[in-house]
Formats: C-alpha cells, sequence, structure tokens
C-alpha cells in the first residue's frame, strides 16, 4: 500500500469550516470533503492496528470506512 501524504491542515480548515456553516447542503459537502481527506489518516491507523491484531488490513480498514459519518 502506498502511502499518501495527510493533509492535516485541510482537514482541520474543513472542520472549522463544518462547524460554521449554517446550510445543510454546504454541512454535507465538507462532510464528503473531510470524509475524503481523512481517509489516508484512516489506513494509517489501520495500518499500525493490523500490525498488533490477527485481522486482516482490509478487514481493519473496511471497519474504519464503516465508522466515520
Amino acid at each position: 500500500m502506498q502511502e499518501q501524504d495527510i493533509d492535516f491542515e485541510k482537514i482541520k480548515d474543513g472542520l472549522l469550516q463544518y462547524k460554521q456553516a449554517d446550510n445543510a447542503v454546504r454541512k454535507n459537502e465538507l462532510e464528503n470533503e473531510i470524509i475524503i481527506e481523512s481517509v489516508p489518516l484512516v489506513k494509517k491507523i489501520a495500518l499500525h492496528l493490523a500490525r498488533r491484531s490477527t485481522d486482516p488490513i482490509e478487514d481493519t480498514v473496511s471497519y474504519t470506512h464503516l465508522t466515520l459519518p
């Protein structure tokens, strides 16, 4: 699995915009952007957890994706 850069500033900015948004459509757009930007972080965490577990990495990544909002 190729590691992607995690843009924490973009995630942080998206979270701040989400918090301030008062339009449901805009909140939905921001939520999708935050999730997409968070995928590399989710994969990195899943890899770390998979090293400590007997579960395959694919199961861990799938589970973490399912638990995102």
